[in-house]
């Protein structure tokens, strides 16, 4: 069995959750789904996630 150390899940909650964290809070405020930071975490996924919520029209936003 495989025992992971304290510094092991410290590295862990900073590396993935507290980003995924910030991201569903900062997508929250743009108006989409908060279950788009998982976008975050995946490799090339997140830049076609970047890349659609830098051109798409945010849902919070009033139309120009």
């Amino acid at each position: 069995m495989i025992v992971f150390s304290m510094y092991y899940w410290v590295v862990f909650i900073l590396a993935f959750v507290l980003p995924a964290w910030l991201f569903s809070r900062i997508i929250a405020k743009a108006g989409f789904p908060a279950w788009w930071a998982i976008a975050g975490l995946v490799p090339l996924v997140n830049v076609v996630a970047l890349w659609l919520f830098a051109f798409s029209d945010w849902p919070n936003q009033p139309k120009r």
